[in-house]
């Protein structure tokens, strides 16, 4: 091995890479990763984050129409904490955005007339 390539191995900053973030491709692709992968790897998209809080998902039966979807949802939003709510009658489910008590979420649809649990 040449000092030049235990130099560049090491870390130490070659002359002929005038940035550290050209070095750092180097010691990439001299490791068997290229410079395409790398750049492949800086495309993907970063996982998307509720700003809300969390997300959760309860069931619900009885659900025969869209009308029923939106009683659903508004009963679920009328929950404190609850920043949005979808109802979906084939998937007999409601998912629920933000920081409220499943308990809470499961009493607010029974309340409107249907079956649910967490």
């Amino acid at each position: 091995m040449s000092v030049s390539s235990k130099s560049r191995i090491l870390g130490d900053r070659d002359p002929g890479y005038n940035t550290i973030p050209q070095q750092i491709l180097w010691n990439a692709s001299f490791y068997g990763r290229s410079n395409s992968s790398i750049e492949a790897a800086n495309d993907k998209e970063e996982p998307s984050v509720s700003l809300t809080g969390m997300s959760q998902t309860i069931t619900v039966a009885g659900m025969t129409c869209g009308h029923c979807e939106q009683t659903v949802e508004e009963a679920l939003q009328g929950v404190s904490s609850v920043t949005d709510a979808t109802a979906d009658r084939e998937a007999e489910q409601a998912s629920v955005d933000g920081d409220a008590d499943v308990t809470a979420l499961v009493q607010a649809v029974e309340d409107a007339g249907y079956t649910a649990h967490a």
